[in-house]
């Protein structure tokens, strides 16, 4: 299965969309055995960033979902419907140009350069995109208009998250290595930002996660072979620092962390493409880390280690059934849902596991018939 980032948990339904190539998306029923009840082509070719990053998102009301579909000489952000994959609005992106970039260096030309990174803002305001020379569009999801930040011009993929008073904006720039920026916003209007501090991560190509602790004012990022940090910060006391480097410790004054933990014993074999990792909040105080052929269960407070489960097949994305106290989680096969009762908590080690039976993986093969399209 094409690898992806897309997998929309509907709170309410026991239902989820997936991509499963790069003009597909298929949405299974979960309430009993997994089973694919609609498809939906796309008209174009999702971009090829689309392997790192979400190419749908869940709209905050819960009935929809926003597609990116990439062409040559224009973007669109298209809404459907997602009882039915109904097509609701089509919605011209701007372009996300920027003056310091050269043509040679863009996937197509600096008027239209790829999209990397599709999301909403942790308060439900803003739907927004970022380009691949790390300029992002944000849409206000009531108001119908775009705003634009300029962040740090680096021609690649880029992710990027937001504090909850949109006070704080982290800039994560993958090539071979990860380099994070974090900007304070003084002015989303206006466009006004302020860097405060630059670091980097060794990844060796590695495909990581970056995510906003759900309740408090705190960041989880991934990096290579399976490494985990949690910092806390004050966005409201952040200061400008107007001379800054890429070094480990620029960022301390700022960002502090509270654990980290590496798993080099989690195993990813370069035969099943390059190392990637996943992140999910169950609830506050506890996160679910998916990469190589485990799910690890950690306690946000100190780090510790509860329970670990191990698949048979490379994770892809994981999302947390909080109706069912359950995993849901997208693999090279297809799907797979994991009881929470099914981890193993005797050992941190996964050689050393006496483990249940393998969840049982359902192929992700749409019906030739009867499926729903837009």
């Amino acid at each position: 299965m094409q690898y992806t980032r897309s997998l929309l948990h509907h709170p309410r339904r026991q239902e989820v969309i997936t991509q499963i190539s790069l003009k597909q998306l298929v949405k299974w029923d979960i309430t009993a055995q997994p089973k694919i009840i609609g498809e939906m082509q796309l008209s174009s070719s999702i971009s090829k960033h689309w392997t790192a990053s979400p190419s749908a998102v869940l709209l905050p009301d819960l009935e929809r979902i926003a597609v990116v579909q990439c062409h040559l000489e224009q973007n669109y952000l298209e809404i459907y419907a997602w009882e039915d994959f109904r097509l609701i609005e089509s919605i011209v992106i701007p372009p996300l140009s920027s003056p310091d970039l050269e043509d040679e260096f863009l996937s197509r030309n600096d008027q239209n350069p790829e999209i990397t990174h599709l999301s909403v803002t942790a308060c439900g305001t803003y739907l927004y995109l970022v380009g691949e020379g790390g300029q992002v569009c944000l849409y206000h999801l009531i108001q119908h208009r775009w705003l634009h930040l300029t962040a740090i011009s680096f021609v690649c993929r880029h992710k990027i998250i937001f504090d909850r008073a949109l006070r704080l904006m982290v800039v994560e720039a993958a090539d071979i290595d990860l380099a994070y920026s974090i900007y304070r916003i003084d002015d989303l209007e206006q466009n006004r930002l302020t860097l405060i501090g630059q670091f980097m991560e060794v990844s060796d190509c590695h495909r990581g996660e970056l995510q906003l602790h759900p309740r408090t004012n705190a960041i989880v990022w991934t990096g290579y072979h399976c490494r985990i940090k949690y910092h806390t910060f004050q966005a409201e006391q952040l200061p400008a620092a107007p001379e800054v480097e890429y070094r480990f410790s620029s960022c301390d004054p700022y960002l502090d962390q509270q654990w980290g933990i590496n798993f080099p014993y989690i195993q990813h074999p370069r035969s099943q493409g390059l190392w990637r990792s996943c992140l999910a909040f169950p609830d506050a105080d506890t996160l679910l880390f998916g990469a190589g052929f485990a799910i690890v269960q950690i306690n946000v407070t100190d780090g510790r280690v509860i329970a670990e489960y191990q698949t048979q097949s490379i994770i892809h994305e994981i999302e947390y059934d909080a109706d069912r106290l359950r995993v849901i989680a997208i693999t090279n096969d297809g799907l797979i849902l994991i009881p929470i009762s099914d981890f193993d908590p005797t050992t941190p080690y996964l050689q050393s596991l006496a483990l249940p039976p393998a969840a049982q993986i359902y192929p992700a093969t749409p019906a030739s018939k009867g499926s729903a399209a837009p």
